[in-house]
């Protein structure tokens, strides 16, 4: 809903990351709840296009400019493809104890 709901989501995704996968995370920030983005989607429409100057556009194209200004070199191993493939591996094995 806001920016403080947003960083305790992260600290709790950060914490999960750090005890399983020996991994912390970085905030870069969040989205904020925005009705628009929710009528964007039903219309199929990016919210870019459906509302270029909601609350919502601008926090994406925020998070887009934080994120392409990350220096690669520093995320080589790892990253996000190394993250979600040790969730499905976690999650792999939960299931297979049941």
């Amino acid at each position: 809903k806001n920016e403080s709901e947003g960083k305790q989501l992260f600290d709790h995704l950060n914490l999960i990351s750090t005890k399983f996968l020996q991994r912390s995370l970085h905030y870069l920030g969040c989205l904020q709840h925005d009705e628009l983005i929710v009528e964007a989607s039903k219309n199929h429409k990016a919210i870019s296009e459906y509302a270029p100057t909601s609350t919502g556009a601008r926090g994406i194209r925020h998070l887009a400019k934080t994120t392409s200004s990350l220096a690669l070199q520093n995320y080589v191993e790892g990253g996000i493809a190394h993250f979600l493939q040790r969730m499905f591996h976690l999650h792999d094995l939960a299931v297979q104890k049941d």
